[in-house]
Order: C-alpha cells, then structure tokens, then sequence
C-alpha cells in the first residue's frame, strides 16, 4: 500500500532500498498520538491523516473504496449487524461470483470471502474514527435468527453505525464518497 499510494520509492536492483518519496516524508511528519504519544489502545487515527488515507483510497485503490461504499450504504440509517453487513456485501458482488483460478465458488465460500472483507473495511473504518459499534441489547438479540457457523450457532452481539465524523465524511450529502 506505501508503494502504490506513492508514499514510498523502491530501487528495483537489489538490495531494493527503500526511500520516502515527498508525500511519505509528509504523511509521516503528521502527529500519530498512537506512536507519539504512546496511546495503544483506543486511539483513533487523527482526522488529517483519516482524511489522506481516504483520498489516497479513493484515488488509487478502486475495490477498497467499492468496499468501504458498500459498508457505508448499509450502515447508513439505523446501522447493521455483522451478519446484515456480510448479506449486503454479498448481495453486492457484481455477476458470479469466481476464484483466482476461475472457478465459481459456492454461497459458503462467498459468505467467508465477505465476512473477510466485511470485518477488514469495519476494522479500517473504526481505526479512522468513521465507525462505532454498540452493543446489541438482549430483547433485540433475541428477535435475532440463529446463525449456524462452522463454530456452532450464534446471534450478533454488536451493531455498527456511521460516527458523527463518518457521517460527515463519507456519509453523503456534500461528501465526495457519494
């Protein structure tokens, strides 16, 4: 990802040095209170550099920005669960679906490649500060379908929704993620 969003430069003879180009010299003077600080833990990614990564997604890596639309479309409103948001993505995916060797693949198969992609984009996106979760009250559970998995069965506990600055940003409205 620091190659293709231009942030490093890599020699292509051996030994392969690697340098920061000006956009990665840049990017890495940004206060990170993670780093800098030492907040591991709850921390959230500073608004400056939510704001580059986002435009360097959107600039350079289209199925990234396909994949954090869709989240955001099904997040928009009362938020989802794990289970909603791994159905929408699903749904979403353009004809039949296939393998690396062009194999189709089953409703199973697909279901794990989006709950892959599914908990991958929540993760990024609550890193950022654009998501938040709560969790899911035992009367709303229980109106849950039971999921068979291939651990057992379970109903979701958490439903996640767009943050006020994910609403902001890449909710809509003036937003360029529309």
């Amino acid at each position: 990802m620091l190659w293709e969003n231009g942030w490093i430069n890599i020699d292509p003879e051996p030994p392969h040095a690697v340098a920061l180009t000006e956009d990665g010299r840049r990017l890495a003077r940004l206060p990170l209170p993670f780093f800098d600080e030492g907040e591991i833990g709850d921390s959230i990614i500073p608004p400056e550099v939510t704001q580059e990564l986002l435009n360097q997604i959107q600039s350079n890596m289209a199925p990234e920005a396909e994949n954090i639309r869709i989240i955001r479309d099904a997040l928009n409103g009362a938020g989802a669960t794990n289970s909603e948001l791994i159905r929408h993505y699903t749904d979403q995916m353009e004809g039949i679906a296939t393998d690396s060797s062009g194999n189709f693949m089953m409703r199973d198969t697909i279901e794990k490649q989006g709950a892959n992609v599914v908990s991958s984009t929540l993760n990024r996106l609550e890193e950022m500060g654009l998501v938040e979760r709560e969790r899911v009250n035992k009367e709303e559970q229980a109106l849950q379908p039971i999921r068979v998995t291939h651990t057992g069965v379970s109903t979701d506990r958490v439903r996640y929704s767009l943050s006020e600055y994910g609403i902001e940003i890449i909710g809509g409205g003036l937003s360029e993620w529309v």
